[in-house]
């Protein structure tokens, strides 16, 4: 017998991903909502996680979350996932998956490792690991700093 998927929908600010462009637009004072679908509460924060690095806790889920799927989920078909509704405006969007996730780092032109050095006030920069290059890229967000590291033709010297 299949196991039986469960869903809840709550605050979405307890999903926040930085490396996620589309947080991007999300204004400080802004509400956006999450939808779970997952078999347990317990794998519901397993999603969560996996998509932004932590959970709300037990607690939070209890008290802040509602076990129901929500009038912006009808006719979505409940499937072990995250989806998140960034504008009251706009119709919730899967998260969970490749889409979101930052792109590999390649190495460098001289061979070397890329590492990130700096994500602060909004600005990522990832740098070579090799003293004696000087390759750099910044970006607003992670994953745009991945790809203008990835990006041979931007990528500053």
């Amino acid at each position: 017998m299949p196991r039986e998927l469960k869903v809840w929908n709550g605050g979405g600010l307890s999903c926040r991903n930085a490396d996620d462009p589309r947080w991007d637009a999300v204004k400080h004072n802004g509400m956006p909502h999450a939808f779970v679908c997952a078999y347990s509460q317990a794998d519901a924060r397993r999603v969560i996680e996996a998509y932004c690095g932590r959970s709300p806790t037990a607690s939070e889920m209890t008290k802040f979350w509602s076990a129901q799927w929500g009038r912006w989920m009808e006719g979505v078909a409940r499937e072990r996932g995250l989806w998140l509704q960034f504008d009251v405006t706009e119709a919730p969007v899967r998260v969970d998956g490749p889409a979101w996730q930052p792109p590999s780092l390649l190495r460098c032109r001289c061979g070397a490792q890329p590492k990130n050095i700096a994500s602060l006030k909004g600005v990522h920069l990832i740098k070579c690991s090799n003293d004696g290059c000087h390759a750099v890229a910044q970006a607003g967000s992670a994953v745009g700093a991945a790809e203008l590291w990835n990006s041979t033709a931007t990528r500053i010297r």
